[in-house]
C-alpha cells in the first residue's frame, strides 16, 4: 500500500488554515501571520505533526508562482515600462544602500567585507510573495506606495541572478571570473527580453485560436502552460521561478483574455499561497531562538530599521513626498523569501555558520509575521513625519512648485486625484469646455499628463485634509 501520509499533513494544514481564517477574520488581522505561526507549531522544532516537509516546500513554491502570475497579470507591460524609474533607479540605491550600510556595520565588529557583502545582499532582499499580497488584498496595488514597492521588489528579483552568480566570488571558489557573471547576465537580459516580443505577437495568436475551439479545459490548460512553462525558461538561466512567473503574468495581461485568465487561477492560488507560507513558518527552529534571544532581538531591530531607512529615503530621492516614502519604507521592511534561496547557498560555500543561520532565519521570519501588523498601521505612522518640522520639498516632494504657481482660472472645476473616477470627470469636463485642475499625489503621473498638455498641480495636502476633499467630490459627483 502507498504511503498516503502526506493526505494527514494537508488535512491538518488546511483545517489549521480554517481555524485561523475564521479567528483572525474576527480579530481583523491578516491570515498571513496566522500561516506562520500555524508553520512553526506544526513543524519539526515544535509539535513535528507534519512530517513530510520537503513535500510542502515543493508545493509552496507552486503558490509563489501562481501568487506572481496573479500579480503580473494585473500589472502591464506599459505600466512596467511607465514605473522604469522606480525599478532600475530605485531598486538599485534600495539594495546599494542596504547593502553598503550593512557592511559597515559588520567591518565594526571585525566581520570580513565579504561576509559583511553576503549579509548585505541577504538583508536587501524583501518578500515579493509577501507585500504582493498585502498590497492587492487593500487595493493598493496601483498606488504611488504599491507601484513604487512593485518596481523595487522586480529589480530585487532580477538582482538574485546576479547575487548567485557572485557568491562563490564571495566565498573564494576558483575557477570563477567576471566574464562568466556578465555572460549569464546577459543571457538572463536576452530571456526577459524574449519573454516580452513573445508577449507582443506569438501569445496573442495562441490564446486566439484557443479560445475559438470553445473549450474551457483547453483554455486553463494553456494558461496553466504558459505560467509554469515560462517560469522554468527563467530559472534556466538562473533568474527566479517567481520572476518568471510574474513575466508570465504580463504576457497574459497583454491580451484581451486576462481577466478569465485571472478567475480561472485564482481559487489554486489561494490554496497553495497557505501551503508556502506554512512552510516558511516551519523552516524556524525554535531552539535558537531560546539560546540566542539577545541576538535575535538586535538582528530583528536592525534589519527594520536599516530597511525602513533605505525603503523611504529611495521615494524621497524620485521626487515622492515623505508620506510616499514612509508607507513604502513599512512595506519592504521585512526579509524577504529569496533571501533563504542565498542563505543556503551562503552555508554551502563558508559564508554562514550554522548558529548565524539559525540567528538570520529566526530574525527573518519574524520580520515577516511583522509585517501585516505594519503595513496595516502604515497609515497613520505616516501621519506623524507629516507633523514634523521639516522642509516642504521634503515633506510634499521636489514638485512642490507647481503647487505654488497661481493660474488664471476662474468657475473652473478642482479634480482631487486622477484615477479611474478622475479620468471619467475629465473626459465630460473637456467635452463640455469646462475648464478644470487636476490635484495629484503622484508626481509621475504629474510629470505625464503635463506632458499632454493638462493642467497638473502636485498636491501638498495633508492626507487628512486630501481625503475630506476626495469624500467631498464623492458626494458632489453623487
Amino acid at each position: 500500500m502507498n504511503d498516503l501520509s502526506f493526505l494527514r499533513d494537508f488535512v491538518i494544514i488546511f483545517s489549521v488554515a480554517i481555524g485561523i481564517n475564521f479567528l483572525f477574520h474576527r480579530l481583523r488581522i491578516a491570515p498571513i501571520v496566522g500561516y506562520l505561526i500555524a508553520g512553526v507549531l506544526l513543524g519539526p522544532s515544535m509539535l513535528a505533526i507534519v512530517k513530510d516537509v520537503g513535500l510542502i516546500e515543493v508545493l509552496a513554491e507552486v503558490g509563489v508562482i501562481l501568487l506572481l502570475f496573479l500579480i503580473g497579470i494585473e500589472f502591464s507591460i506599459d505600466e512596467l515600462i511607465r514605473i522604469n524609474r522606480a525599478v532600475f533607479v530605485g531598486g538599485f540605491l534600495q539594495v546599494f544602500l542596504t547593502t553598503v550600510v550593512v557592511v559597515l556595520i559588520s567591518l565594526n565588529f571585525g566581520i570580513s567585507i565579504e561576509k559583511g557583502i553576503f549579509f548585505g545582499l541577504l538583508v536587501a532582499m524583501s518578500s515579493t510573495a509577501i507585500v504582493f499580497k498585502l498590497l492587492s488584498d487593500r487595493g493598493e496595488m496601483d498606488s504611488p506606495q504599491g507601484r513604487i514597492s512593485a518596481g523595487i521588489l522586480i529589480f530585487q528579483d532580477l538582482s538574485v541572478v546576479a547575487i548567485v552568480l557572485l557568491l562563490p566570488m564571495l566565498g573564494g571558489t576558483s575557477g570563477f571570473s567576471a566574464f562568466n557573471v556578465l555572460l549569464n547576465v546577459f543571457w538572463a537580459l536576452a530571456v526577459v527580453g524574449l519573454v516580452i516580443v513573445v508577449s507582443r505577437f506569438v501569445i496573442p495568436l495562441l490564446l486566439n485560436n484557443v479560445v475559438k475551439i470553445h473549450s474551457r479545459e483547453l483554455f486553463l490548460i494553456s494558461i496553466v502552460l504558459i505560467c509554469f512553462g515560462t517560469a522554468w525558461l527563467t530559472s534556466l538561466v538562473g533568474l527566479s521561478l517567481a520572476l518568471g512567473a510574474f513575466l508570465a503574468g504580463l504576457v497574459i495581461s497583454e491580451s484581451e483574455y486576462g481577466h478569465q485568465a485571472f478567475s480561472e487561477i485564482l481559487p489554486l492560488k489561494d490554496i497553495f499561497s497557505i501551503l508556502f507560507f506554512v512552510s516558511i513558518g516551519m523552516l524556524l527552529d525554535v531552539n535558537s531562538v531560546i539560546r540566542n534571544p539577545l541576538f535575535v532581538l538586535l538582528g530583528v531591530l536592525s534589519i527594520l530599521v536599516i530597511k525602513f531607512a533605505a525603503g523611504t529615503l529611495i521615494p524621497v530621492v524620485l521626487g515622492y513626498p515623505l508620506r510616499i516614502g514612509v508607507l513604502v519604507g513599512v512595506a519592504l521592511s521585512q526579509i524577504g523569501e529569496f533571501s533563504f534561496v542565498l542563505s543556503k547557498e551562503g552555508i554551502n560555500l563558508g559564508l554562514f555558520s550554522g548558529d548565524e543561520y539559525q540567528v538570520f532565519l529566526a530574525s527573518a521570519i519574524i520580520t515577516m509575521v511583522f509585517t501585516p501588523f505594519m503595513i496595516q498601521g502604515s497609515g497613520r505612522f505616516s501621519e506623524y513625519f507629516e507633523r514634523l518640522p521639516i522642509s516642504n520639498s521634503l515633506k510634499f516632494g521636489r514638485f512642490r512648485e507647481d503647487v505654488l504657481k497661481r493660474a488664471e482660472l476662474k468657475n473652473h472645476v478642482i479634480i482631487v486625484g486622477f484615477g479611474l473616477n478622475g479620468r471619467n470627470v475629465s473626459r465630460v469636463l473637456s467635452a463640455s469646455d469646462i475648464p478644470y485642475v487636476v490635484l495629484e499625489l503622484n508626481p509621475e503621473t504629474v510629470r505625464i499628463e503635463k506632458k499632454r498638455g493638462f493642467l497638473f498641480y502636485m498636491a501638498m495636502l495633508p492626507k487628512s485634509q486630501y481625503l475630506h476633499m476626495r469624500i467631498l467630490m464623492g458626494l458632489f459627483l453623487w
